[in-house]
């Protein structure tokens, strides 16, 4: 592991890890691997993931052809 002595300088560096701190800085949710996760949302019993926005959609109820008149 290595130690960041300026985070300015570290944070404006084109590396893809550092692109996802930057997004996820604002985030709730825990920037972490998928076991890491796992674990703790088995530990907490709690979902530590993001999940779809918006509601969910309505069941529809299977269609039964009519006979024509």
């Amino acid at each position: 592991m290595k130690y960041v002595k300026d985070w300015a300088t570290f944070l404006t560096e084109d590396d893809q890890k550092h692109v996802e701190i930057k997004d996820n800085m604002n985030s709730p949710f825990p920037l972490a691997s998928d076991q890491f996760l796992d674990e703790l949302e088995e530990k907490h019993q709690r979902s530590f993931r993001k999940k779809k926005a918006g509601r969910k959609l309505k069941k529809t109820s299977k269609l039964v052809p009519v006979a024509d008149y």
